[in-house]
């Protein structure tokens, strides 16, 4: 009896003065739950925690403990949880207990444990709200102990019981707030999840009308597809077989044109002839071609050693008919150190088309017309360069001439198509053409991968 008389420190009081202050905890109760229930301060995370320092700031009067609750406050209201901030809850229960100042220990107890749930530690929060339920409990049984002892004492036990409902009222006033917090938060957590389930049923419809969809829309790509490969392939069979059907009539012609200048006598016959056969021969160059565009989209064949010298010879050999094939000059230099495995039909279409076109333009032009086959190799790229100091592409074409029958000059020979077939057959072995042309020469660079 006497030890608690030592904790509350009761002065001799009336019973009604005693039932007084019982009513004034009473009221000051329901006005806390008017005040969650209709303002919705309850909604506010650093309310009741700031009731709680103004409870510590009411009881612990001494300077240093003001000076660490005004920095507990100043935390707290700016959302600060960290480290430093328990260490200062900590400080004011270590100071509430050395005081037997039951209210602050209870508030202390109480921050502690919401600072700790707002940090996300919940064993630290649960370990204080048992404490802070412990105390209030021991409080109730000294309070019983205290009327037992002395049935007669009712000024006292009034007294006790006074001063601890209003020291519950800041505690019951911050855990009535905590409660309508948690049932709003509740209620509002549940809405969220009922909001969720639905946005989460609404997108399994959708997303099971997109499988649909793209199940459907696959099957039509695919078709499709399977369509437009089956047409290329039909295409390019009725080109090959075309090319190949004109070219027996048309090798016949120059057959028969041939023993026809030999048989003619007549200098006009002859002159006609010699047109004819001009004529026979751009249609044969055109058809081969084709033949060509044929191989490349349908080339299967094994890749093996390049021999690049020799598929330059055989080629200068099949245009030895041309005049400027005996008045230009030839050089080919060849600085691999290393074997390159590749189709030999795509190289040698690539070179011939190539070196057709620099025979054309170097025709009729001075005796020192050039030309310049260079094979080299750049890290992962073969290089094949080829070079004249013939006619040289107008400004502007450098892109254009590898498109299909594009001419950039008019009077040029040929047919438009050798430079497309070439570029195609550099796409094929995952390479590329580019022309570098200026008054004095033009050269084509072809990169292959090496």
């Amino acid at each position: 009896m006497g030890q608690l008389l030592t904790i509350f420190k009761p002065r001799p009081v009336s019973l009604a003065t005693g039932i007084l202050l019982v009513l004034l905890s009473i009221t000051q109760i329901a006005h806390a739950i008017d005040e969650a229930e209709g303002d919705g301060s309850i909604n506010a995370a650093t309310t009741p925690l700031l009731e709680e320092v103004a409870i510590l700031s009411r009881t612990l009067k001494d300077e240093g403990s003001q000076k660490i609750i005004g920095n507990l406050e100043n935390r707290i209201s700016h959302g600060i949880v960290t480290d430093s901030t328990l260490s200062l809850c900590l400080a004011t229960l270590e100071t509430a207990q050395a005081q037997n100042q039951p209210p602050a220990v209870w508030a202390s107890l109480s921050l502690l444990s919401e600072l700790y749930a707002q940090s996300g530690d919940f064993k630290e929060a649960l370990k204080y709200q048992k404490r802070l339920t412990d105390e209030v409990n021991l409080a109730g049984i000294a309070l019983s102990d205290l009327k037992s002892a002395d049935p007669n004492s009712k000024v006292v036990y009034v007294a006790a019981i006074s001063i601890l409902g209003v020291s519950l009222c800041p505690l019951l006033f911050v855990m009535i707030r905590s409660s309508y917090r948690k049932k709003s938060l509740t209620k509002f957590l549940r809405h969220q999840k009922e909001e969720i389930l639905r946005k989460s049923k609404e997108l399994e419809e959708v997303n099971a009308k997109m499988r649909v969809t793209n199940t459907q829309l696959s099957k039509t790509v695919d078709k499709q597809t399977t369509e437009l490969k089956n047409a290329i392939d039909e295409l390019d069979t009725f080109l090959y077989n075309t090319s190949h059907n004109l070219r027996g009539p048309l090798t016949s012609i120059m057959g028969l044109e041939n023993l026809a200048k030999v048989s003619a006598v007549d200098d006009t016959a002859i002159k006609i002839f010699e047109q004819v056969s001009v004529t026979i021969n751009k249609m044969d160059s055109q058809l081969k071609k084709l033949n060509k565009l044929h191989e490349i989209h349908s080339n299967r064949t094994a890749h093996t050693v390049i021999d690049f010298k020799q598929i330059v010879d055989s080629i200068l050999e099949r245009y030895e008919h041309l005049p400027s094939r005996k008045s230009v000059h030839i050089s080919f230099e060849n600085h691999l150190t290393s074997q390159y495995i590749s189709s030999p039909t795509m190289v040698e279409i690539i070179l011939e088309e190539l070196l057709e076109n620099s025979l054309f333009f170097t025709e009729k032009l001075r005796a020192d017309a050039f030309i310049r086959v260079e094979i080299s190799q750049k890290e992962t790229e073969l290089l094949i360069k080829v070079a004249d100091n013939g006619l040289t592409i107008p400004y502007g074409c450098e892109d254009r001439i590898f498109n299909m029958y594009f001419k950039a000059i008019n009077s040029a020979h040929g047919n438009g198509l050798g430079l497309y077939v070439a570029s195609k057959a550099a796409q094929k072995l995952n390479g590329h053409i580019r022309l570098q042309s200026d008054e004095q020469q033009k050269s084509f660079h072809v990169s292959l991968l090496a």
